[in-house]
C-alpha cells in the first residue's frame, strides 16, 4: 500500500506518483497538516509562482484531513478563479477545460476532503485516466510506501530535472521552467498530452 495526502490541485509530481502506483490509497485519517498541499497549491506567474491557500475553519487540537471543514468568511473562491483565468487564459488549452474547472468556485463544499476529491477525479478525468481512488478513513499505520511529506507545497522547484520541460504561459518572459507546479498547469498547457509527460516523470 503506497499512502498519500489528500491535495487541492496537487502538483505535477503528485499526479505521476498516484498514476504510477496500483496501490495508491488517500488517507484522510492522518493529522491536518497546515501550509502543505492538502489545502494549497502554486500556480505560474509572471515574477515565478502564486500560492492559492483554501482558508479552513480552525481545528479542534489534531484533527482528521476528513473533519477538516472549508471557511467562507473570505471570498477566496472567486479571487482563487481570477488567479487560475488571469494565468491560464492564454494558454492553448485553458479553453478545452475551464467549464469543468469553474463549476467548483461557484458552490460551497462543508469539507476540504470532498472538495479535494471531486477536483482529483476531474483531473484524472481531463487525462484520460479514469481510475478509482482509494480512501482510508482511519490513518494508516504501517504502508509499504509512505507520501504523506513527500511532495513539498512551498517550493515548486522540487523534482527539478525530474519533470520534462513543456512551455509554460510565462516561461519565455523569465526565462526559468517552474517543473513541479499544480497540475493545471501541465494541463491547460499540454492538453490531451499531459498524460504521456507524466509517465515520463522520474520520481526515484
Amino acid at each position: 500500500m503506497t499512502v498519500f495526502p489528500s491535495a487541492y490541485l496537487g502538483s505535477i509530481a503528485y499526479f505521476a506518483a498516484l498514476l504510477q502506483r496500483d496501490d495508491a490509497v488517500i488517507d484522510t485519517g492522518e493529522h491536518f497538516v497546515k501550509q502543505t498541499l492538502r489545502n494549497r497549491c502554486n500556480i505560474e506567474s509572471p515574477a515565478g509562482f502564486t500560492t492559492l491557500s483554501i482558508p479552513v475553519e480552525k481545528p479542534s487540537g489534531k484533527s482528521p484531513v476528513k473533519d477538516i471543514r472549508i471557511s467562507y468568511k473570505e471570498n477566496w473562491t472567486k479571487d482563487h478563479w481570477r488567479s487560475i483565468m488571469s494565468t491560464y487564459n492564454a494558454s492553448p488549452f485553458f479553453a478545452y477545460y475551464d467549464y469543468l474547472f469553474s463549476p467548483f468556485y461557484d458552490k460551497t463544499y462543508e469539507f476540504l476532503i470532498d472538495f479535494n476529491r471531486a477536483l482529483t477525479e476531474t483531473v484524472l478525468h481531463c487525462i484520460g485516466q479514469e481510475m478509482s481512488l482509494n480512501y482510508s478513513s482511519v490513518y494508516v499505520d504501517t504502508p509499504s510506501v509512505d507520501l504523506r511529506n513527500t511532495f513539498n507545497a512551498k517550493d515548486p522547484g522540487d523534482f527539478k530535472g525530474k519533470i520534462p520541460h513543456y512551455v509554460q504561459v510565462f516561461h519565455g518572459e523569465r526565462k526559468l521552467f517552474l517543473p513541479n507546479l499544480s497540475i493545471i498547469d501541465l494541463l491547460f498547457n499540454e492538453g490531451p498530452n499531459s498524460g504521456q509527460l507524466l509517465k515520463q516523470v522520474k520520481l526515484a
